[in-house]
This record gives C-alpha cells, structure tokens and sequence, in this order.
C-alpha cells in the first residue's frame, strides 16, 4: 500500500502554469495526492485537480481564459485595488458553483493573507471553495482584497509562497512541493523603475521562502526551470507547461519510491 501523499502547489502567478504540466505527468505515472495545499495560482489549480479535472482540461480553460473576463470592469486608483475579483468570482462559480472545500474529491487547503494581521490564514472543511481561493490569489494593487467574515484577505504568496506547513494538517506520509518560482541562474535586465522595484521584491521574497522551505523540510522540493518568465505575462503559457511536465517527467521515479 502506498503512503500518503501530500501535494504542495506554490504561488506564481503566470509561472503557475507549470503546476498544470508536472500534474499532467502525475497522471501519467498513474499517482494521486491524497491531499493538497495551494498557494495563490497553485490554489486554483490544486482545487482544480481535488475537483476531478485532468491536466488537459485544466490547461484547456487556461488557453481559453480571456483577460476581460477577470480584469471585471474599468481600473479605479482610488479603491483598494484596480479590479474588483467580480470577474474572477464568475468564473470560478461556473466550476465550483457553491460547494464548500470538504465536498471536493482530494482533501485541500489554500492560504491567503490576513491583510490586518499580515499572518496566514488557511481556508478548509467548511470554507466555500470560491472566495477561499480568489482570496488566496488576490494580488494586491490588481485586485482589492477579497473580504470574509468582515476580514480583508490578500495573496497567500505574502507570507505563505510555499505552503508546505499547512498540508500538515492533513498527515501525510510523504510531502512533495513544487515551487514555480525558485530563482534562475538566467541573467536578467532591469532598466525600469518598475522593474527594479518588482526584481528586489522577488529577491527578498524568494531569500525568505528559501529559508523557510528548508526548515519547513518537504521530502521532495521541485522547481520547474521557468527562465526570467514573469509572473505577470500570459504570453508564454505553454512553455511554462512544458517545463513544468518536464520537471515532473524527470522526478516521477524519486516520487514512486518516496511513496512505495
């Protein structure tokens, strides 16, 4: 008999895509997580999964997903974000309809941020699926916090990229992580202010969830070799799946015996 397996899916956005592709060669292999933790995109994705949807329908509506119908409405700099999440909300309605986290087939958990108390805040069990995890995808400046129970909630990827310690909670035997968003050793510009500020943020965030991750200790940590891909483009989604199936073609082996 198998052990448990834990799967932990990390935030990235547009990187995120990758997530899709190492599921695709999971599938393949014929291995199914007993459990999930999702961070921001690897929310998404890992609700998608818990649900039932294979890889190839998950990068389906991804190919298909039109900006208009997320970026709901006109920009607004004078509100807690560009965009509202009503966009978003349609869209994950048509998938999860109202159904709350424990009627989901995989046990799952996502992270978001307490935008008050700038500590993490893990959505299971009861929680409903949708404003779960618009809340853990909720990039802050794009999109105004998504509020539940009167609490303002932000990108799980603020405090929590990598929610390894979260899928504790469900005892898995063995945890495997896959991070979207480790660093290249691909030389980057950055001529703009722009793109200055963003670069130094992802550096300090990614020293941070490095130190973590290694006291946080997963059995198996993956990162899908995604280049200077940034996590705000669209343009190159199917290179992030490929990488991503990639990363997990070349890991499957490590993950049989981890789990034998």
């Amino acid at each position: 008999m198998s052990k448990k397996l834990g799967l932990v899916l990390g935030s990235g956005g547009a990187r995120g895509v990758a997530h899709i592709g190492f599921l695709k060669a999971l599938e393949e292999a014929e291995i199914t997580p007993q459990c999930i933790s999702g961070s921001s995109a690897g929310s998404i994705v890992g609700a998608c999964m818990a649900m039932g949807m294979t890889a190839d329908e998950i990068m389906n509506e991804v190919r298909n997903l039109k900006a208009s119908e997320v970026l709901y409405g006109v920009p607004n700099f004078n509100r807690s974000g560009l965009f509202s999440t009503r966009g978003v909300h349609r869209k994950l309605n048509s998938f999860f309809k109202r159904k709350r986290i424990w009627d989901l087939n995989i046990d799952f958990c996502c992270v978001a941020t307490n935008l008050v108390t700038g500590k993490p805040k893990i959505f299971h069990g009861r929680s409903f699926i949708v404003p779960s995890i618009v809340a853990s995808s909720c990039i802050p400046a794009l999109f105004e916090p998504e509020v539940i129970g009167g609490v303002q909630y932000v990108d799980g990827g603020v405090t929590s990229r990598l929610p390894i310690k979260a899928i504790r909670m469900f005892e898995p035997e063995v945890v495997v992580a896959v991070d979207v968003f480790a660093e290249s050793d691909k030389p980057g510009s950055y001529q703009s202010a722009l793109a200055v500020l963003s670069r130094s943020i992802d550096i300090m965030d990614r020293n941070f969830t490095k130190a973590k991750t290694k006291e946080e200790n997963p059995d198996l940590l993956i990162t899908p070799d995604l280049g200077n891909m940034t996590q705000y483009t669209f343009k190159e989604l199917d290179f992030a799946f490929e990488q991503g199936y990639k990363a997990g073609k070349e890991n499957i082996e490590k993950i049989k015996e981890l789990i034998a």
